[in-house]
């Protein structure tokens, strides 16, 4: 929680805290790697992370294929190039938890302005933004800082936008 002003600030990290990232991408996998989809899932997120490390920035859509694709060769799951971008060509199905709007709404309600940091394009956060009853007053994607989480810039980017210091 962040303040300023007498503002008040919750901010989150959207995918696998406000939207079933895990069950999402499960549910895409399923076809596509059968009995090895966890396995397949379980690699993929080895690599998202190496990835998501290199230089110079990489588009999350990027990450996405060459995560799933890397992941893919290393279960021995045969993916043809087209099946490598499933999750971005289905983003929209990834479902909001069943308990996040009544959440939210009891924050704003409390007077909170709600804010998002995610490591998803400009884009991709778009078409999830339609998956939510209201809009987040701000958001911070790996696109705007042209890095990913746990880096520090989406924080320090949110800081500066919102003029907000933390508050411990």
């Amino acid at each position: 929680m962040s303040t300023h002003q007498g503002n008040s600030w919750v901010t989150f990290d959207c995918f696998g805290t406000l939207v079933d990232w895990n069950s999402g991408f499960s549910e895409l996998l399923r076809p596509i790697a059968g009995k090895q989809s966890a396995r397949l899932l379980a690699a993929y997120h080895q690599f998202e992370r190496q990835i998501e490390a290199q230089r110079p920035h990489r588009h999350y859509r990027d990450v996405l294929a060459s995560a799933l694709a890397l992941a893919a060769q290393k279960v021995h799951v045969a993916l043809p190039s087209s099946q490598a971008l499933a999750l971005p060509r289905a983003w929209t199905s990834l479902p909001v938890f069943g308990d996040v709007e009544p959440a939210l709404a009891a924050l704003r309600s409390a007077g909170y302005k709600l804010g998002v940091l995610t490591n998803c394009d400009d884009d991709l956060f778009e078409q999830t933004q339609r998956c939510f009853q209201r809009c987040f007053n701000v958001v911070v994607t790996a696109e705007q800082v042209q890095d990913y989480k746990p880096s520090l810039s989406h924080f320090l980017f949110f800081a500066k936008e919102t003029s907000v210091v933390s508050r411990k």
